[in-house]
């Protein structure tokens, strides 16, 4: 099963051009790894992500309808790598990976020395609230 037609009906390539274009600041991104910092945000997503840290990533997954939906991110100096992976039956659907290798896999123009990988801001004060 291919997933491109999924992706061309979600608007994929154009959410994610926008997603790099508003998060683009690499002169004041966030330094460092700050997990706990990490863990704040993602809990408010209602996700239970999975912690890896000999390669410094999370993972999520997701079921619905006998389809497994993993998300990884790897969130490095204010960098987030992130990719996705699709199963059915023990059996992985492509296109998968890194978002930006999957949009220039779908017949979309797309420019991917621009839209690389969003970098998230610095925060000034961030809670849990």
């Amino acid at each position: 099963m291919d997933l491109i037609l999924i992706f061309e009906n979600i608007n994929f390539v154009s959410r994610y051009q926008k997603i790099c274009s508003i998060y683009n600041d690499f002169n004041n991104g966030l330094r460092g790894n700050r997990k706990e910092l990490y863990d704040i945000v993602l809990s408010k997503f209602n996700y239970k992500p999975k912690y890896f840290p000999g390669e410094c990533f999370y993972r999520i997954i997701s079921n619905s309808n006998d389809f497994e939906f993993g998300l990884q991110l790897v969130l490095k100096d204010g960098l987030v790598e992130a990719m996705i992976d699709v199963k059915k039956d023990d059996i992985y659907l492509t296109p998968d990976g890194r978002f930006d290798f999957i949009c220039q896999e779908i017949n979309v123009e797309f420019d991917r020395k621009k839209y690389n990988l969003p970098k998230y801001p610095r925060c000034r004060k961030f809670s849990k609230a």
